[in-house]
């Protein structure tokens, strides 16, 4: 009876952490912001070293304090930062980026 419980709380433990991981994805996915893209543009940057959600609260946060941004969208997974912006350098974005920790790999659009 060890052998099946011990599988049978193993095969529990390996289908809850799957349930965990899809819940995750749809919770990051509702909170993602919606950019109002009619009068700003929306450019996306490759930002590697984000591992966590704290990694990616660090990015949003620092880069929503530039000005001319409005809207911030981490992506740990993707290595991706989207962000809302009226008028922007992008050696700012760098500066920002490598000043939290990150690597900055350029502009994606």
């Amino acid at each position: 009876w060890l052998k099946w419980g011990s599988s049978a709380l193993l095969i529990f433990f390996m289908v809850n952490g799957y349930i965990q991981k899809i819940i995750q994805r749809r919770i990051d996915k509702r909170n993602e912001p919606e950019f109002n893209i009619s009068k700003m543009d929306t450019i996306e940057y490759k930002v590697e070293g984000m591992t966590c959600n704290h990694c990616k609260a660090n990015v949003e946060n620092g880069l929503n304090n530039l000005g001319n941004v409005s809207g911030v969208f981490a992506d740990p997974d993707k290595n991706l930062v989207r962000i809302q912006v009226d008028d922007i350098n992008d050696s700012e974005i760098k500066e920002t980026v490598e000043r939290l920790g990150y690597i900055f790999k350029g502009r994606l659009k």
